[in-house]
């Protein structure tokens, strides 16, 4: 398997508005490849047939040690049916969704209806995990609530953000003694080909990466803890889909963001997480927010034949 980052530069004039739908199809699955993913695994195969498309789990790809319940591989497939759909509406096409435990279904129409989401798409090759430093900037209140997705908790105030970084650190010493989930974090990572992955820390060792994750959040501008009402399949698909609809709005007013996994991916950790959350929410994701001028190279994706069934 050969990842590529050319898979980025997408001309959305090639658009081929008038073919089959087929073509119009394979055009939106670039899109959805452009998502991100847990450890960049990229757990996602896409069928098409007629004016369908279907977005199906590609078990091959999963990650037992740090994802056993597939939690974030179906997380993973719902912020690829966001691209989708976001690339669907800026070209005008009618579909309905279906959702099942196992997939999810766009099936097209004809017609054409106007959806003005033109910096969203915009933002869809923009997008990235940023693990730089943020500058000491506070985020305005008005960009706050452009955020607004539910089931969102966000963290501003200084004595809550340290709270939340005690527990990341918590979490990181759990998850850093273990040999299975972090050999299977260097594997997934070692796979990238052409430049880091984005989830790697920049000049960092595993040791000391649990310092830095409660540096990183002490200092970042705003935490935020997104999250779910249920732990179902299709509530982590959804969360995926809120997630990715929230990192495009960050992105398209020149935010960055980035993950802080351990305290999400150990059970009893996310359940500590859940507490602090006042139990509102079920906690899936947890990513810190802020300014800097400092943006790293997108991470390779699999080709597209990869992905087709």
């Amino acid at each position: 398997m050969k990842e590529s980052l050319a898979v980025w530069n997408i001309k959305s004039q090639n658009f081929p508005q008038k073919g089959a739908w087929k073509n119009k199809l394979k055009f939106l699955v670039r899109y959805g490849i452009l998502a991100p993913s847990g450890h960049n695994s990229q757990p996602w195969k896409f069928k098409i047939r007629d004016n369908k498309l279907t977005i199906l789990p590609d078990f091959e790809r999963k990650r037992m040690a740090t994802d056993p319940e597939y939690r974030e591989l179906f997380i993973s497939l719902g912020a690829a049916v966001k691209n989708i759909e976001i690339a669907a509406d800026y070209f005008g096409l009618i579909y309905d969704k279906k959702y099942n435990e196992t997939q999810i279904e766009l099936e097209f129409k004809n017609g054409v209806k106007m959806v003005n989401n033109k910096e969203l798409f915009g933002a869809i090759t923009k997008r990235q995990t940023n693990r730089n430093n943020f500058k000491k900037r506070k985020i305005s209140k008005n960009k706050l609530l452009k955020i607004g997705n539910e089931n969102l908790i966000i963290i501003s105030q200084k004595e809550q953000k340290n709270q939340l970084a005690k527990l990341v650190y918590g979490s990181d010493v759990v998850w850093f003694q273990s040999k299975e989930l972090t050999n299977e974090l260097d594997r997934w990572l070692s796979m990238d080909i052409e430049g880091k992955n984005e989830d790697r820390l920049p000049g960092i060792t595993m040791v000391a990466g649990k310092l830095l994750n409660k540096k990183l959040i002490e200092e970042a501008p705003i935490a935020i803890i997104i999250g779910s009402k249920k732990d179902s399949v299709i509530d982590w698909i959804k969360t995926g889909e809120n997630y990715e609809e929230m990192a495009l709005k960050l992105t398209s007013m020149e935010l960055s963001h980035s993950f802080f996994n351990s305290i999400v991916e150990i059970e009893s950790r996310r359940r500590k997480l859940e507490i602090f959350c006042q139990n509102k929410i079920r906690p899936q994701l947890v990513i810190r927010v802020g300014w800097t001028d400092l943006y790293p190279k997108h991470t390779p994706r699999r080709n597209i034949k990869e992905v087709l069934v």
